[in-house]
């Protein structure tokens, strides 16, 4: 029973991360293109990655219960978030070498509002991590310390942009969070081979 109940509330607790980070992405989403942020638009292709590797894990966990159909689809949806994925980050990555030498005005306050979901979405993940008993933990523990790392550095860049030139800061940190995604990609193949 005590065995059925942990279930329950971990698959409601992945609800709640998936919705989180969901909600991040839409907001920083709209926020990067409304405010032109490098750096909300890096942090929004972290909180789709999130989500693609949330689904991953949990599609392993059920495999047994899976049939041919529902893996097609499932891998159907991977393919499409990872291109998605991917297109995000080739486009941060263009914003942010122009944003270096053609910065512009960057609002921080806005920036920070848009953030603030991202906020929501590393505590879910802290608290899925400190939930699970997964004997890979460790690895899941550097996966949510990546996903958390792109909101706390939304933060910093829009404390900063108070004090100093914040759009080059915009899109230095755009493009460092976006090589983070290579990190998180090898996280993900390494528990792959756990």
């Amino acid at each position: 029973m005590s065995r059925n109940r942990a279930s329950i509330g971990a698959r409601s607790l992945i609800r709640m991360d998936l919705t989180a980070h969901g909600a991040a992405f839409v907001s920083c989403t709209v926020g990067g293109v409304f405010l032109e942020s490098v750096v909300l638009m890096g942090a929004a292709s972290h909180h789709l990655a999130t989500i693609g590797i949330r689904l991953l894990t949990a599609e392993q966990r059920n495999e047994q219960h899976q049939t041919p159909r529902d893996n097609i689809m499932f891998s159907i949806g991977q393919v499409a978030l990872w291109t998605c994925c991917m297109s995000l980050a080739v486009y941060v990555a263009s914003r942010g070498a122009h944003g270096m030498f053609h910065a512009r005005h960057l609002n921080a306050i806005a920036v920070l509002g848009f953030a603030m979901p991202g906020v929501l979405g590393c505590l879910t993940s802290a608290a899925l991590v400190r939930r699970s008993v997964n004997p890979g933990r460790y690895i899941d523990k550097a996966d949510a310390l990546l996903s958390a790392v792109p909101s706390a550095l939304v933060l910093c860049v829009a404390g900063g942009a108070l004090l100093v030139d914040g759009g080059k800061l915009d899109a230095i940190v755009g493009l460092a969070i976006i090589l983070m995604l290579g990190v998180r990609t090898l996280v993900c193949l390494a528990r792959a081979l756990d």
